[in-house]
């Protein structure tokens, strides 16, 4: 690992231990590929500790991208969690899938006839948003990706078993605050999609050293969002699951 990944990791991980922004970047932090940005995230790792789930876009335009996300940063619906300590900004409402297979680390490609095997459940999930970089950086896009892809924290609502007789295509979601709704849509990525960001992620884990264990959590990208910059009483829904609900203090 070079002394430019690991200096970057530590900066990125005690922005968030410390709730302190990092206010300047040196330009040999950026990373200049994807590939660089994933390096970054496993260093990250290093620190934050275990893997709990990951996130990924899934859909077909842009390409998938993804990233790690911390077990500790796992919560089930119904949490309280503090906006400032977090550093949060931004709330997105997506939907979820819970491993009930592993999908280890191999040399042969993952397809998504066995992404699919592996999926036990669906969920509604809230991710809360974050930035380790205060705003006059001017982070760009792969500096972002290093962060963890911006990640703050993930609450996870009760599952559903698969397969869902629903469209996942043109599925319902809303989000709201205190009771009034704030965004809402119906349309997203297909279940077919979803598969294929799943299958995306079991191999991109596998060839970073990772593997996809049973019970992670994987989030495949935002429904709808909402800006989170004061407390509120927010609960996610998306059609057919149950809904999922954060206490933001």
């Amino acid at each position: 690992m070079s002394g430019t990944v690991q200096a970057l990791a530590e900066a990125l991980f005690a922005a968030r231990r410390d709730s302190r922004q990092i206010a300047a970047v040196p330009a040999d932090w950026i990373p200049g590929s994807l590939d660089a940005a994933y390096v970054v995230q496993d260093a990250v790792m290093v620190h934050e500790g275990a893997i709990g789930g990951w996130k990924v876009l899934a859909g077909d335009d842009p390409a998938p991208i993804c990233s790690p996300i911390p077990a500790s940063r796992f919560h089930a619906s119904g949490v309280r969690l503090e906006r400032a300590r977090l550093m949060i900004h931004l709330t997105e409402v997506e939907v979820a899938v819970r491993l009930s297979q592993a999908l280890p680390v191999r040399s042969a490609a993952y397809t998504d006839a066995e992404a699919a095997a592996a999926i036990g459940t669906v969920h509604a999930a809230l991710e809360m948003c974050a930035t380790s970089f205060a705003p006059e950086v001017g982070a760009p896009h792969l500096l972002k990706m290093a962060d963890l892809q911006s990640n703050a924290a993930v609450i996870v609502g009760a599952g559903v078993a698969v397969p869902l007789a629903v469209d996942f295509a043109t599925l319902p979601a809303q989000l709201s605050y205190d009771g009034a709704d704030v965004e809402e849509i119906a349309a997203g990525a297909s279940w077919a999609q979803i598969i294929a960001a799943v299958t995306y992620i079991a191999n991109v884990a596998s060839a970073r050293g990772h593997g996809l264990k049973a019970g992670d959590v994987l989030i495949t990208g935002a429904r709808l969002k909402h800006p989170a910059v004061a407390p509120h009483h927010i609960v996610g829904t998306v059609a057919g699951l149950p809904e999922v609900v954060l206490e933001l203090a």
